[in-house]
């Protein structure tokens, strides 16, 4: 498999959240700036695109929009269709099942218009991938009922050249590519604010029946400090991806005894 460099890069309150009323807050609004020049300047991240989960893309770019299909659609051509294999960046909108509603070929982001790339299963119906080429939407499959992400990263890389890829959320996909083993640093900008919420997505959620709550260690590479704002953005890169068996041969079964503030007497 031919993968590109991935990073996750995400602005959080200090609860740890990636959506809520923090967000309304001139601390989250001031870091902005921030968090774009790290994650999408180039200087430190050559990132030509960026993945975002259904939800995220459903919230942030169609809002909530079904698409409007045509039933009496003609067959379509089997296989990946590529409208544009040389635009200046990329979205890749994962949605297995085909049910975002675009009305364009782009989203505008950072300062740029990115190219939307759809990811597709098998199980998407012809009258959705019309509905996407009608607009210039290129699209890959890969997989059946679920996707293949050794596939899809393998044709990123091949079919657009896909170098540098950044993961933007939900929690959710964020936690089934760190966990899958994909994901080369994780980049946090995190905002002097918070709103106790527990309805709202975190930086990374485990899923029930796609990824489990087994940890992963980071090996911390730098910080900087936004003295605007006065955010702060921490870089990691991934340490270990520990296994089930492994982690629990290691430390058990449960959680660890609490380790007191005063350890001096051990």
């Amino acid at each position: 498999m031919k993968k590109p460099f991935i990073y996750i890069h995400c602005l959080t309150s200090l609860d740890g959240k990636l959506m809520g009323n923090y967000m309304k807050l001139p601390e989250e609004s001031n870091a902005a700036p921030f968090f774009k020049e790290i994650g999408f300047g180039g200087e430190i991240y050559p990132m030509r695109a960026m993945l975002n989960g259904t939800n995220t893309c459903a919230s942030d770019y169609t809002y909530g929009k079904a698409p409007i299909l045509d039933k009496a659609a003609a067959p379509v051509p089997d296989g990946d269709y590529i409208a544009d294999k040389s635009a200046e960046r990329y979205l890749v909108a994962l949605d297995r099942t085909g049910k975002l509603g675009w009305n364009k070929n782009y989203v505008e982001y950072a300062g740029a218009r990115q190219h939307i790339i759809s990811v597709l299963t098998n199980q998407v119906s012809n009258e959705y991938k019309a509905f996407l080429r009608s607009l210039g939407i290129s699209y890959v499959i890969c997989g059946e009922d679920s996707i293949n992400f050794d596939l899809l990263f393998d044709k990123l890389a091949v079919l657009f050249d896909i170098e540098c890829l950044k993961i933007g959320g939900g929690g959710t996909i964020n936690w089934t590519l760190l966990r899958g083993g994909y994901v080369d640093e994780v980049s946090i900008v995190i905002v002097p604010c918070a709103d106790g919420s527990v309805k709202t997505p975190q930086l990374f959620m485990a899923a029930y029946g796609t990824s489990e709550d087994i940890p992963v260690a980071f090996e911390f590479m730098e910080h900087k400090v936004d003295q605007n704002s006065g955010g702060i953005w921490l870089r990691y890169k991934v340490k270990k991806v520990w296994d089930k068996g492994e982690y629990k041969n290691t430390f058990g079964e449960g959680p660890k005894d609490f380790i007191a503030v005063d350890n001096s007497s051990k």
